[in-house]
């Protein structure tokens, strides 16, 4: 209701006679949103990408604002202890979730670079802290609505929590700017980020540890997509995705990081 009263394309929770916005529905907490037009992109063009960026930005800076905290469910600690468990094969009973050890050594890989990186953020005084607000953490394809070709809304705000607005960034990127070789599309790319720093430019500590981000979002689905395939359960919010997808762009991402850093340089 912020977001949509601030100016942002979302849809918006209908008050009921109290005024209220939650309800309840057989003893769960529930409400009821407008309806928005339009439908999503799941192949997404520059236009497309342009519009995510600047959408992005606008929903950034308008919850600056924002009053509430929400920590992050899925952040840095989560991937922490979900990957050592992957890891351990505490988790990874089915067939299709069990990693091999190359996967296992990624994994480990990946999850010792960014506590380094954690830990060196938090101790650096010498550099700008990277900026923090209100993030959508989920923003793929399938949780846009464009109609005629023009951003009709945001949807899905379920993972919304505070965190490194970069990071959301990221997300988003890893998401929509996808080439026909299953990597970053360059252009896509960069139509996106300039789009989003028309509206807020980023810091040269932003721009710096770029692929580093880029990394954190692969890892975060990757193993998201692991729980929610080894859960054999059927998703009530969210699709059974490939985690294969995700761990093939961390792989990328791990081997490209000059590409990576070029594409928030002009």
């Amino acid at each position: 209701a912020y977001l949509r009263n601030h100016g942002l394309s979302a849809p918006c929770p209908i008050q009921d006679v109290n005024q209220h916005h939650l309800t309840t529905w057989q003893s769960k907490p529930a409400a009821l949103f407008d309806q928005l037009p339009g439908q999503s992109i799941l192949q997404p063009e520059l236009e497309h990408c342009r519009q995510i960026g600047k959408a992005l930005a606008q929903l950034h800076l308008i919850g600056q604002q924002f009053p509430l905290q929400r920590n992050n469910e899925w952040g840095f600690h989560w991937a922490q202890h979900t990957g050592k468990r992957f890891i351990n094969t505490f988790i990874g009973t089915s067939e299709s979730t069990q990693l091999n050890q190359d996967d296992k050594q990624l994994l480990s890989d990946e999850l010792l670079f960014q506590k380094e990186f954690q830990q060196s953020i938090q101790e650096d005084s010498l550099h700008q802290p990277l900026p923090q607000g209100i993030i959508h953490a989920d923003l793929f394809c399938d949780n846009v609505l464009f109609d005629n070709n023009q951003l009709s809304g945001i949807l899905d705000f379920y993972t919304a929590c505070n965190g490194y607005l970069l990071y959301d960034l990221a997300i988003t990127v890893n998401a929509w700017c996808i080439g026909t070789d299953n990597y970053l599309d360059p252009t896509k790319a960069k139509t996106m980020i300039e789009a989003y720093e028309q509206l807020r430019p980023l810091t040269q500590n932003e721009q710096h540890h770029w692929s580093t981000l880029l990394r954190a979002a692969g890892l975060r689905f990757w193993l998201s997509r692991l729980l929610y395939q080894d859960s054999r359960k059927e998703a009530e919010l969210t699709q059974d995705k490939d985690p294969d997808v995700l761990k093939c762009l961390l792989l990328k991402h791990r081997e490209n990081v000059t590409f990576c850093q070029s594409l928030c340089f002009k």
